[in-house]
């Protein structure tokens, strides 16, 4: 939800935007009794994975990990705090 800079949350809220809420969890489906059926999830955004380019060191991101900047580390603090006060307003 910050893909190109910090604080795009915080614009998107400002802005009246809703936290995405079926983010990419309409998919899950099983069978029962051969029956193809819907697997109700609750979903959460994804704090611990995958840090956003802006925010790690050059060179360091590798897939889901990367070091951190030292002036990303308090923005990634306050994004995990304003993504989970997000959801949460969102979802009751």
């Amino acid at each position: 939800m910050e893909v190109v800079s910090p604080g795009e949350l915080a614009e998107d809220r400002a802005e009246g935007k809703s936290f995405p809420c079926c983010f990419y969890a309409h998919w899950p489906l099983f069978r029962v009794k051969g029956q193809l059926k819907r697997w109700e999830v609750y979903t959460l955004p994804t704090l611990l994975v995958d840090p956003l380019y802006w925010a790690c060191i050059s060179g360091t991101k590798r897939r889901a990990f990367g070091v951190l900047k030292p002036d990303a580390e308090q923005h990634w603090q306050n994004y995990c705090i304003a993504a989970a006060k997000t959801y949460n307003e969102d979802s009751s």
